[in-house]
């Protein structure tokens, strides 16, 4: 599934240089602008109040947040060769997930740069607002973010992002949420969720405006995270989740469940891709992915592969077009592929199975292959199961339900 129209104005560009200067994302009307804009700075006064907080807890709480490059899947460098299926088609759904993950978090480059506008000591909430949001031409629309420390809770740290329209307090609806648990001895690691809600921005933007954002749905990030030292056993596994996910540039809700990350396996650090959807992945003409104008298929992939580059991809790929030229309902289409460091396919099968099973597009031998010449179902692949624990359930509500106000701020100045 390819999305470029995300329709969620009150989120700043994709961070880390994702896109350049001036590009246009996608077919959408949102412009990647690499300046970080910041509030306006507060009048000069002759006195200004000690804060009450310390710059070391203020950096402790901003480092709690996830990055861009912890949990974002970095696309194979395709352009060595355009041999091997399974990198590109990779690729091709990183189009959707990464941009969200990316949208999400770069808003707190405003948290990162800018000093708090006060902080709680009651109950222990740094806030940001609200100012306004750049990224509409209305003047009313405003934004807040706060990140809360609350050492009992299932997530010690919290943040999030609300729309305000103009100063009314009441008007505040979290759109972003998220939670996390910093690794005590590497605050870069740790486990910890985050949802995006478009269902609530939707519905904010026809209660204050009377207009549509033209995106609906929820997409939510679930991830454990452990640093590998010396080789040593370790683990990072991110699961991405959409649920009723609906944008312009796709024609009914989508529901995944997608999952990445690195395992340890015979001494060696390997990357991993579980990809599932509902798209045009196939057609008789040789079509393999992002294919218009013929039947939806449902699919899954698995990938795993080195940081050097060669890896294996296996894929069962049912309904629509794969049913055969029978149309039989029990038939289906399995593809296993290998390539090396330089992306070029070593081995390759397609087999239509079911109902006139047979082998239509053939590469090589898969002895070929390597360190992969055995099936991926071999290997001890993660599942979303790795990053399941306290709290994950309270996102799968949030996921159904959407955010609420349990999201919202605590402190009494905004209330």
């Amino acid at each position: 599934m390819q999305v470029n129209r995300l329709g969620f104005a009150f989120i700043l560009p994709l961070i880390n240089g994702c896109k350049s200067a001036g590009e246009l994302i996608g077919d959408s009307n949102i412009y990647y602008d690499d300046t970080v804009y910041l509030s306006p700075a507060p009048e000069e006064q002759d006195s200004q109040p000690e804060p009450e907080y310390t710059e070391e807890d203020l950096s402790q709480n901003r480092n709690a947040l996830p990055t861009y490059d912890l949990l974002a899947l970095e696309p194979i460098d395709v352009n060595r060769s355009e041999t091997a299926l399974f990198p590109q088609w990779m690729n091709f759904e990183l189009e959707t997930s990464n941009p969200l993950i990316g949208y999400g978090l770069s808003l707190f480059e405003h948290a990162q740069n800018v000093a708090p506008d006060f902080y709680d000591l009651d109950t222990l909430e740094y806030v940001w607002g609200p100012f306004p949001n750049q990224y509409t031409e209305r003047e009313e629309d405003k934004l807040v973010l706060y990140i809360r420390y609350e050492a009992e809770s299932t997530f010690a740290y919290q943040y999030a992002v609300l729309l305000q329209n103009k100063d009314d307090n009441a008007s505040l609806t979290p759109v972003l949420w998220g939670g996390t648990n910093p690794d005590e001895a590497s605050p870069q690691y740790g486990n910890g969720v985050m949802i995006v809600d478009f269902s609530s921005a939707e519905q904010f933007s026809q209660t204050y405006y009377g207009e549509s954002t033209l995106t609906s749905g929820r997409f939510a990030v679930a991830y454990s995270v452990s640093a590998f030292e010396n080789l040593e056993a370790g683990l990072a596994v991110i699961g991405t989740k959409f649920s009723d996910y609906l944008s312009p540039s796709i024609e009914e809700e989508f529901n995944g469940l997608n999952i990445h990350g690195t395992f340890y396996h015979e001494e060696r650090v390997l990357n991993f891709a579980r990809f599932n959807g509902e798209s045009d992945v196939h057609t008789d003409e040789g079509c393999s992915f992002g294919c218009e104008g013929s039947e939806i298929e449902s699919w899954s992939f698995d990938m795993v592969y080195l940081a050097s580059g060669q890896g294996r991809g296996e894929a069962t790929i049912m309904d629509g077009d794969a049913t055969g030229p029978y149309g039989c309902e029990a038939s289906y289409i399995a593809k296993e592929e290998c390539w090396n460091d330089d992306i070029q396919r070593q081995y390759f099968q397609s087999v239509q199975v079911g109902f006139e099973t047979g082998i239509f597009d053939d590469f090589s031998d898969p002895n070929d292959c390597s360190l992969f010449s055995h099936s991926i179902k071999q290997l001890p692949i993660p599942d979303i199961s790795d990053v399941q624990g306290p709290g994950f359930g309270e996102l799968e509500a949030l996921l159904e339900n959407g955010l609420n106000e349990r999201q919202l701020p605590r402190t009494e100045r905004l209330q």
